[in-house]
């Protein structure tokens, strides 16, 4: 099993990876998770889901930023409050590998 360590916030340059052991399915433009150790499911937001899936497609924090600012026309340091909020609690709930995890290296 890895063990997310989300104690400290990701900074702006980090990739922050989806763990394996997570299926994850559109369920409606919101994603439903499914932790296939743990067996809980989880329902993300519309936000949370593209967070998610910009995660999913490998991009650091700082560029998941840019690219919900200029949807949103919200200020960067509003959401970047919020993406680092969203990978907290994704990574506390087990469906993230840290980004200084040495699993992360490998995927």
């Amino acid at each position: 099993m890895v063990t997310s360590d989300y104690s400290s916030q990701p900074t702006s340059g980090d990739r922050v990876a989806l763990s394996p052991l997570v299926s994850w399915h559109d369920a409606g433009g919101e994603l439903a998770l499914f932790h296939l150790e743990t067996k809980n499911y989880f329902g993300l937001n519309a936000v949370a889901s593209e967070i998610w899936r910009h995660l999913a497609n490998h991009l650091t924090v700082a560029e998941i930023v840019v690219r919900l600012a200029e949807q949103y026309d919200a200020a960067p340091a509003t959401i970047t409050v919020e993406v680092q909020r969203v990978i907290a609690e994704l990574g506390q709930a087990d469906l993230l590998i840290p980004p200084t995890s040495p699993e992360a290296a490998h995927l």
